[in-house]
């Protein structure tokens, strides 16, 4: 125990070494390590050459000393904080503690090592700046008429500071009613030169209030009408959605009545002959089909094959002359399977052979994340409705 407080105790007292060290600052450091050299007049020349001080060689090697500082700090609290909680713990001494303090010693070692390394890593490093300061002196000696330059430059610019700030002193007496001419003060002084300065760009407080009032207005009708296309835009998703819905359950009633109508149209009616009420439901159904396509803005919705479906959309009433016709293939792996792949396709309005239709390659991506969900639930209705509101609301 004694041994590991001895141990704990030499690292400390390192510890604060390195710290008080770390916490110098260069030009104390130089002048306590080597005073020949920090006395040197060339070297103080080569500085000054820089325009900063011999206190200030490097504010890098300042900053990296304060990190270690801090790094070191950091390092002998947790040290100190080891220490008291083995303390704290009062374990009885047996072999396994024995061994474990002595790995904790060994480590305490190298940590002390790897501390001392980086050190001595940045007194070398420090020492390598200084070599190179002295070497790049020579490339930045200020000349004395740039030096005479900068310094009247300096000097005009602090009078120019000067007379601003005169001008706006002037400006807010003259606000106050403060130096009118009267009393003693005022007593022979020249009239304001800053009556006769411009005021640019400034707005009185009511122009200013009138500003503001008009850009508020503004941007309420502009949120209004953003509000109320959202509203739109929601009434006319729901529409779509239920007339989708009914346009679903429209097809299986119609293959259905196909299929009656197939078995009227081979004989299989009462007794042999047609039979006019499947024949009027057909014509019933179809009539209401059609009536939904046009709801939604289909032209046609037909299978093009046994696992191969074609939607085509009619361009929206408000498009202008030159408007396009929106195309959605979509095909099965299967007959009545799910869905393999859909494509989307534009076409002249009035142009008759589908074949010429350009393929959409980049979709909004809104509109792309939306198709791909609905192509990944295979939800056919919901992929037609997702065309049929994009081409409503202008985004295709």
């Amino acid at each position: 125990m004694s041994s590991r407080r001895q141990s704990n105790a030499g690292v400390l007292a390192d510890l604060q070494h390195a710290v008080n060290r770390q916490g110098m600052s260069p030009s104390r450091r130089d002048s306590s390590s080597s005073p020949s050299k920090s006395s040197s007049p060339s070297k103080v020349a080569r500085r000054q050459s820089f325009g900063v001080a011999e206190a200030d060689v490097s504010h890098v090697v300042e900053d990296t000393g304060k990190l270690w500082d801090e790094y070191f700090k950091r390092l002998t609290f947790v040290i100190q904080e080891q220490q008291g909680r083995h303390n704290s713990v009062g374990r009885a001494s047996t072999s396994s503690d024995s061994q474990s303090r002595q790995v904790r010693d060994q480590l305490a070692q190298e940590r002390q090592a790897e501390m001392r390394s980086a050190e001595a890593r940045l007194v070398a490093l420090r020492t390598e700046l200084e070599a190179e300061l002295e070497d790049l002196a020579p490339m930045f000696t200020v000349s004395p008429s740039l030096s005479y330059h900068a310094e009247e430059a300096r000097n005009l610019m602090r009078e120019i500071e000067q007379f601003g700030m005169d001008i706006a002193r002037a400006r807010m007496e003259r606000k106050e009613g403060v130096g009118d001419g009267s009393g003693a003060d005022g007593v022979g002084e020249s009239p304001d030169e800053s009556a006769d300065v411009p005021v640019r760009g400034t707005l009185t407080t009511d122009e200013a209030a009138a500003f503001c009032d008009a850009q508020i207005d503004e941007m309420q009708t502009v949120q209004e009408d953003i509000e109320r296309t959202n509203a739109a835009v929601e009434r006319a998703k729901d529409e779509l959605k239920s007339a989708m819905k009914a346009v679903d359950r429209l097809g299986y009633e119609r293959s259905r009545e196909e299929a009656f109508a197939k078995e009227a149209q081979s004989g299989i009616g009462k007794g042999g002959k047609r039979d006019l009420k499947i024949e009027e439901a057909c014509r019933l159904n179809k009539a209401q089909l059609q009536t939904l396509c046009s709801m939604i803005g289909l032209r046609s919705f037909e299978a093009t094959s046994e696992r191969s479906l074609r939607a085509v959309y009619e361009p929206k009433a408000t498009a202008g002359k030159g408007s396009k016709a929106v195309i959605l293939d979509m095909r099965l792996n299967e007959p009545g399977g799910r869905l393999h792949w859909f494509d989307v396709s534009l076409i002249d309005a009035a142009e008759r052979d589908l074949s010429r239709a350009r393929r959409v390659v980049n979709l909004p991506e809104g509109l792309a994340m939306r198709l791909e969900q609905a192509f990944l639930s295979n939800d056919v209705p919901l992929l037609v409705n997702e065309i049929g509101v994009a081409i409503q609301t202008d985004v295709l």
